[in-house]
């Protein structure tokens, strides 16, 4: 997982290193994360992750679309 150009997060699951990218987030003033899925993500996975970030962070809005990137499972934009 690749935060700010540092890469900061290795697992077997995707949904895991995004998780532990979004905890070393400052969120404080946050109020959306936008999930983007890539190519080789199906929607059901990108929902499942998007449930498990919803239940981390439930003052957020959640949102998932599909981004079609070819090299990265997930792109998560924080606004």
């Amino acid at each position: 997982g690749i935060l700010d150009g540092d890469l900061l997060a290795a697992h077997d699951d995707a949904t895991d290193v995004m998780c532990e990218l979004l905890a070393r987030t400052d969120l404080e003033k946050a109020d959306i994360i936008t999930i983007y899925y890539g190519a080789d993500t199906d929607q059901a996975e990108a929902e499942e992750a998007g449930s498990r970030i919803r239940q981390q962070y439930p003052a957020l809005e959640v949102e998932i679309v599909y981004g079609g990137q070819p090299r990265y499972n997930y792109i998560a934009a924080v606004e």
